[in-house]
């Protein structure tokens, strides 16, 4: 017969044998992982190096230093076997002027600012910024030098401070400066200052905040092109109307190139240019447009009115 001591002794021993199962179990699948994350790295190294990468001249001390930007007959595909994106558009922006890009979804209005980042490569034309041609700029002077806001807010693990100032070269006096001017001080002071911790992507900010504190990097950048792809999409109407204050005072002196899905925010920028089918069906001063009847700008604004 079974003894108590031998059954108590069994049962002690397959508990035991069940968590180190369980053990082994979490080391394999944590392994597994690991092996998909050097896998990834590995296709990442493999990958080929973008166009001109390495540039062939450098840009002159301080460009840009005006903010104007030339398109000429250009045309742009992300795929050779795919249609071009944007098709022989001409585009002339003068310093510190705001620019709007409107219209459906897939009219080639993210493709502009893809074009100026030299996303891919151009199929014909040419892009100057400040008169010098950005297809012989090394890619990372060119990105450098012009700062980039998206639709989604790019925040990550660490403080306040290194979000918005990631390389430390700027001293806190700026930084704060910078936090006023986009109307971001109510909010820094709440979370405790500079030094203040930020989760991964931000989740502990609102999607307005978030916004708020790329504003503020963007502007801290001190870039004299400023590009927003769809920067207000995701934003309730407060904080839309927050943002579009602060681009037309914070960012007076900029040249500001802004990709609009609501269109109201687009009727105290300069020149507003109506995109269909990669190509520029409409362009003027929104205001104009908008009040003619017979104009595209003005059926889409009814429609989102309506």
């Amino acid at each position: 017969m079974t003894s108590p001591e031998l059954v108590g002794l069994a049962i002690s021993y397959a508990l035991s044998i069940t968590g180190l199962l369980s053990g082994l179990l979490y080391a394999v699948a944590e392994t597994e992982q690991e092996f998909i994350a050097v896998e990834r790295i590995n296709q990442y190294c493999q990958l080929e190096t973008e166009v001109n990468a390495d540039g062939s001249a450098d840009p002159p001390f301080g460009w840009p230093s005006q903010g104007v930007v030339v398109f000429e007959n250009v045309s742009m595909r992300y795929r050779e076997h795919l249609p071009c994106s944007i098709k022989s558009i001409d585009i002339s922006v003068k310093p510190c002027e705001r620019l709007s890009l409107v219209g459906r979804t897939g009219s080639g209005k993210t493709s502009v600012l893809s074009a100026l980042l030299r996303v891919a490569p151009l199929d014909k034309g040419t892009i100057t910024v400040d008169f010098v041609n950005i297809a012989t700029l090394p890619l990372d002077v060119l990105r450098s030098r012009i700062a980039l806001i998206s639709q989604d807010p790019f925040l990550f693990t660490g403080t306040i401070r290194e979000n918005l100032d990631p390389r430390a070269v700027h001293i806190d006096s700026e930084i704060w400066e910078a936090i006023t001017c986009c109307l971001a001080s109510p909010l820094i002071q709440s979370l405790g200052g500079l030094d203040a911790k930020l989760e991964g992507g931000g989740n502990n900010l609102s999607a307005g905040q978030k916004q708020l504190l790329c504003l503020t990097r963007a502007l801290l950048k001190k870039s004299k092109i400023v590009l927003i792809d769809e920067g207000t999409a995701n934003l309730d109407l407060e904080s839309e109307s927050a943002v579009q204050l602060i681009l037309k005072n914070a960012f007076r002196g900029r040249t500001v190139i802004m990709v609009a899905h609501r269109l109201n925010g687009t009727l105290d920028t300069d020149t507003v240019l109506v995109m269909q089918n990669g190509t520029i069906a409409e362009q003027g001063a929104p205001r104009e447009l908008a009040s003619q009847t017979a104009s595209m700008f003005h059926a889409m604004l009814q429609e989102q009115q309506g």
